[in-house]
């Protein structure tokens, strides 16, 4: 029960943070900063520039304020938050017995693969192909990804087994 009990709590923290971000600009552009605010939005903007470079052209801009993170980090939490939700769901649905669970993990692998592919590929045109991509397509484009790692996570912390079985050996 307390593992599934974190699952709820990390799920709610994800869902939190990635609501806070958009927020955060709305309320800092409102400027009503008071003595809990002020802190506290300095804060989320000081972990933001910790995770993301928060380069100007490659954020949003809400009330005139520029979001604590670029458009793609964004689009990983707001894919987290959904993912968090879907991996209470996993758990629930599948449980957290060791059956299959060697057939879960090939899964896990392929679903981080195809997540991975849209950022990866943004990236590569971004970077590589000298291409401009806009910051709807980057935000869409991590989505996948963050979704895929914050499934597999609350699952995980859930209970939700992902190791495959080993052999017994003469120590077992």
């Amino acid at each position: 029960m307390r593992r599934q009990r974190a699952a709820i709590i990390l799920t709610l923290a994800i869902v939190a943070w990635a609501g806070w971000l958009p927020l955060s600009a709305l309320v800092a552009g409102a400027g009503t900063g008071g003595a809990f605010t002020t802190p506290v939005l300095a804060a989320t903007y000081h972990v933001g520039s910790l995770i993301c470079h928060q380069l100007p052209e490659r954020s949003w801009h809400i009330g005139g304020v520029q979001v604590p993170v670029c458009a793609r980090c964004l689009g990983l939490y707001a894919g987290a938050a959904f993912g968090a939700l879907l991996g209470l769901a996993w758990w629930r649905r599948t449980g957290a017995g060791r059956s299959r669970a060697e057939e879960r993990l090939r899964r896990v692998r392929w679903l981080l693969i195809g997540a991975g592919l849209p950022t990866g590929l943004l990236w590569l045109i971004e970077h590589l192909g000298n291409a401009p991509v806009d910051n709807v397509v980057r935000f869409a484009g991590a989505m996948p990804l963050g979704g895929a790692v914050a499934a597999i996570v609350v699952a995980w912390v859930a209970g939700v087994s992902f190791d495959a079985p080993r052999a017994a050996t003469a120590i077992d």
